[in-house]
């Protein structure tokens, strides 16, 4: 079907159906690699070829876990944020603090520079709760001439600006990215003990961490290859022995005439 698909990483179809259904892929070509290499030896142990099956199993049981956690994490952001994740609310709060007769704590202007520094530090799990904090203090005793900015003003005042805590999900990012690493780490060296590589392990961990889905169809490619499941590349006539073999057997010897003077 569409998973099984040997093509060459320069092609767009493992990388189309890596981006696009992970679910369905992944643990596809897991199973796959283990399979067509007829097992493999990792560090934490063998794998046999039988087992390959299992291989699929767990990258998918912890695709779908990490994927629940995530929408968990991410619908109950949207659900108790408040005015802080809706567009709508906080467009309705800066026309409030943007009008100087509104006689909020701080203009339009001050509350921008000063959330755009608080912003600079992307990677502070609380940035978010801070702003909220700094519009909070923003719009202390503002009376915003329209009702609908007023709501949007009274919401934003009153919520637990400590449901925007972002390390949850921060932490929750950073497992998955050492548990994804380590694993495709664990799975080149099956593949380097396999077929002899000659990449180093620290080349490795740099391609790894630096791009793992790239990385991986790399493996994938280099086991198609080696397995004999790879399609032809005709631009390359050294891969295609048999094309050579028939281009030689057609290729005659020269006939030597003898002329006589009969």
């Amino acid at each position: 079907g569409l998973c099984d698909c040997c093509l060459d990483c320069a092609t767009l179809g493992p990388c189309c159906l890596l981006f696009w259904c992970p679910l369905c892929w992944l643990p596809w070509r897991a199973h796959a690699n283990v399979h067509r290499m007829g097992g493999m030896t990792t560090p934490c142990g063998p794998i046999r070829q039988q087992h390959s099956w299992c291989v699929g199993l767990l990258v998918l049981t912890a695709l779908i876990i990490n994927f629940m956690l995530q929408a968990a994490m991410t619908t109950r952001l949207f659900i108790e944020g408040g005015p802080m994740v809706n567009a709508v609310a906080m467009s309705s709060v800066g026309m409030c603090l943007g009008r100087a007769e509104s006689g909020c704590a701080m203009s339009g202007t001050d509350i921008a520079l000063r959330s755009w520094t608080l912003r600079m530090s992307w990677w502070d799990p609380q940035q978010s709760v801070k702003v909220c904090k700094l519009y909070q203090e923003a719009v202390s005793n503002c009376n915003c001439a329209n009702s609908m900015q007023q709501a949007a003003v009274d919401d934003l005042a009153a919520m637990d600006c400590s449901v925007l805590d972002s390390t949850p999900r921060q932490a929750l990012g950073l497992f998955s990215y050492a548990l994804s690493v380590s694993t495709l780490m664990l799975f080149f060296m099956g593949v380097k003990r396999r077929y002899g590589l000659s990449h180093s392990g620290l080349t490795a961990a740099l391609e790894a961490c630096c791009c793992q889905s790239c990385f991986f169809l790399q493996l994938s490619r280099h086991i198609d290859r080696s397995a004999g499941f790879m399609l032809p590349d005709w631009r390359h006539e050294a891969r295609q022995p048999l094309v050579l073999q028939l281009q030689a057997s057609q290729c005659q010897a020269p006939v030597q005439t003898v002329i006589t003077a009969s």
